[in-house]
């Protein structure tokens, strides 16, 4: 169905005015098109998750956190560091030292059985 803003009555959850380029974790959600299952395969998941991966080197700013790929989303914290704290520093990933370190509180809800994070940037 093709998006009809008086019937889906979406809300931006941007903040209006914010600078979503100044440093901070950011919660990113990527769907696919028409929100098809296309990301159930294999193969698939593998491509998605090299291309998150291969994020910091494309991008110096970028810290990669938590990710999980979904039959047709992806879920994502992507940090983005200060230009001075990179200091060169590609990833958070296995075997790499992140520039600062992200600190999660987590809280597991009952009904839902998700859990919620927030990161904090020290």
């Amino acid at each position: 169905m093709k998006y009809d803003p008086q019937i889906h009555r979406r809300r931006s959850v941007r903040l209006p005015g914010y600078d979503y380029s100044q440093p901070g974790a950011y919660s990113v959600t990527i769907c696919t098109h028409n929100r098809e299952l296309s990301l159930q395969t294999d193969q698939v998941k593998e491509a998605v998750r090299s291309v998150w991966l291969g994020l910091p080197a494309r991008f110096p700013r970028v810290v990669l956190d938590e990710f999980v790929i979904m039959p047709n989303h992806v879920h994502g914290i992507i940090i983005l560091a200060p230009t001075a704290a990179c200091g060169g520093a590609a990833s958070g990933g296995r075997g790499k030292q992140r520039p600062y370190t992200v600190r999660r509180r987590y809280s597991v809800g009952r009904r839902l059985g998700r859990a919620s994070m927030s990161p904090r940037i020290s």
